[in-house]
């Protein structure tokens, strides 16, 4: 068998290999809630299995939250879809709709920062 060793910069050709141009969208979700409620607001997300239910929606590219190590209060979203259409699909879930009334619930405030990006 011949192996050939490949250096970073080295380009590699695979003629199975199809090259497709894809856009779609990546939103940075961040909540500011007070320190005493994030546990349990966490714990509420959880229960609602509201995660695993954004995962599972057909067009849901990538899904998760995640905890600042220097913040308290704080909490992030990053969501990857590849259309508009997925997004407002998934804005009309019944599991956005829990997410929602939790936010009012723990009087989260959210900033939505949404990026155009290469799939």
């Amino acid at each position: 068998m011949n192996k050939k060793n490949i250096n970073k910069t080295d380009s590699v050709s695979c003629p199975e290999a199809i090259a497709v141009e894809k856009s779609g969208y990546m939103l940075k979700v961040s909540y500011e809630i007070k320190k005493d409620l994030r546990a349990q607001f966490i714990s509420e997300v959880l229960e609602a299995d509201i995660l695993s239910l954004s995962k599972k929606e057909p067009q849901n590219i990538y899904y998760d939250m995640y905890i600042p190590v220097d913040s308290d209060t704080s909490i992030h979203l990053v969501e990857l879809w590849p259309s508009e259409e997925a997004i407002d699909f998934h804005k009309k879930s019944k599991h956005y709709e829990i997410l929602t009334s939790l936010k009012a619930k723990y009087d989260i405030k959210a900033e939505i920062l949404k990026y155009n990006i290469d799939l």
